[in-house]
């Protein structure tokens, strides 16, 4: 099954190594291939102090965190998803988080389901009729 890891899965996994979120990413046998975008590398980098202070983590550590997580995603651009996908996720994203509307657009662009653990984000798609976003707990079920 194709999963998008949205940035605060990929947060909380770099956070907590050994936390189900981790675990799930890592599974040398999973039945998941996970995707995610570019924004993602922005957005660790961005918040890159933060997590270190957080996670107690000197800069080797949370490199070395940080490609140990990436390397269980596949980066997709998101230049290579036609326009199209852009404007239908607008409606449905808008009013939710407009910050997450790249993590949309590629699950749609690749069929994919998008992984959140933002119960803000969780609420306001599902709320909107959008059927292919999943929750950990939903995750580890399957």
């Amino acid at each position: 099954m194709k999963v998008v890891v949205d940035s605060n899965i990929a947060f909380s996994a770099i956070l907590h190594t050994n936390s189900k979120i981790a675990r799930l990413l890592l599974a040398p046998q999973r039945a998941f291939t996970f995707y995610t975008c570019h924004l993602l590398m922005e957005e660790i980098e961005k918040h890159k102090e933060k997590i270190m202070t957080l996670a107690g983590y000197t800069i080797q550590e949370f490199e070395a965190t940080k490609d140990t997580i990436f390397k269980s995603l596949h980066f997709i651009s998101e230049e290579l998803i036609p326009f199209e996908y852009w404007q239908k996720a607008l409606p449905t994203v808008r009013d939710v988080d407009i910050d997450d509307i790249a993590f949309v657009v590629l699950a749609d662009f690749l069929e994919a389901y998008l992984w959140t653990g933002d119960k803000i984000l969780y609420e306001g798609l599902k709320a909107k009729g959008y059927a292919k976003v999943i929750s950990t707990q939903e995750l580890l079920a399957l």
